[in-house]
Parts: structure tokens; sequence; C-alpha cells
């Protein structure tokens, strides 16, 4: 065996520059790191890509006069309501439902900015277009539930949840009674 030797004999001399490489990694990517990277933005294009084409798509399903008496309902129209289970803003969005339509629109925007009226108009009109969307696509037993959705409908899905709406046969009658009776309001406004 060899003794071991330092690396360095002469420690008066300085250290040669050391390049630096920029990673979004500390100590560098791992194997496959960049794949992962690469997918990462992938995802995130596509996301932001549906989130376009659903907006687009649904714009004309949900018009500014429905948002205007879904905010009147949700928080008699004050931008800064907060419920009583965490609800904030003009449609009273829950965290939950605020992650969603991060995922829809392809971005994370703090809970906090439910509470601006101009951020909380423009993700309404995401939500409810997409709630618009996936219950014109609701089938049962091969056959539409919905081939015309009445803003009632739209309004109770949006209170309940789409999969529990769907649940509930896509039924108004089968929502809870204050669901019922806030859909109610909405229609007669």
């Amino acid at each position: 065996m060899k003794p071991h030797t330092p690396i360095r004999q002469d420690m008066s001399k300085p250290l040669p520059p050391v390049e630096m490489v920029h990673s979004p990694y500390k100590a560098g990517p791992t194997p496959g790191g960049w794949f992962l990277i690469c997918l990462r933005y992938a995802v995130c294009l596509a996301a932001g890509l549906l989130a376009l084409i659903v907006s687009r798509a649904c714009h004309g399903a949900v018009s500014d006069a429905f948002l205007d008496q879904v905010a009147a309902i949700e928080s008699g129209g004050k931008a800064n309501a907060r419920g009583r289970h965490g609800e904030l803003g003009l449609f009273q969005f829950t965290p939950i439902a605020w992650r969603h339509v991060d995922r829809l629109e392809g971005r994370r925007r703090p809970f906090t900015q439910a509470l601006d009226p101009v951020i909380a108009r423009a993700r309404a009109r995401l939500y409810f277009g997409w709630i618009h969307e996936t219950l014109s696509r609701s089938t049962a037993n091969g056959s539409l539930i919905y081939p015309h959705i009445e803003p009632t409908s739209l309004y109770a899905a949006y209170n309940v949840g789409v999969s529990r709406f769907l649940r509930r046969g896509a039924s108004l009658s089968r929502c809870p009674l204050i669901t019922q009776n806030s859909a109610r309001r909405l229609a007669n406004q």
C-alpha cells in the first residue's frame, strides 16, 4: 500500500478559481433530473393551454350578469367578505376551490387574493366555465344529463361541488335546502 500523500504540498499558493455551475438543484441535478425539469415545464405549459382553451370556450357560458347575481348571493356584493368556514371574497371561494382554479389557470396564487374583486371575478368566470363544461359532458347511461344547463344548476354545482352534485343525480331538489334556497334566489333576481 502506498502511504497517504497530501493533495497540495505548497499551502502558500492560492487555489485556482472554481467555475460555478448554476442549477435549480443545490448539488446539481440527479440522474433523470433534467428530464423531470422538462416534464414539469411541459405539464405547466399543458395546464396553461388547458386554462386558455377552457376560458375561451366557456367565456360565453358565464355572463357578467350571472357573476353579479352569484356575488350578491354569496357575499352580498362585499369584496372583503369572510365566511364561517374560511371562505373568502365576492364569490366565497373555499381553499379547495381556489386550488382547483390554480390547476385550471396553470399558476398558483395565494388564497388571500380571493379578496381582490378583479382576480376573484376572473377566477370565478374560469371556475364556472369549467363547471359548465364538466356538466355539459356528463352522461348517465350513455345520454347527456344536461343538453342545456340552467343557471340554477350551474350555481348548485358550484355551491355543493361538482362531483357531489353529479352523485345526487344532478338534481337541485336533491341538494341541501340552503343550496336550493340560494338557487331559487338566483333564479328570482
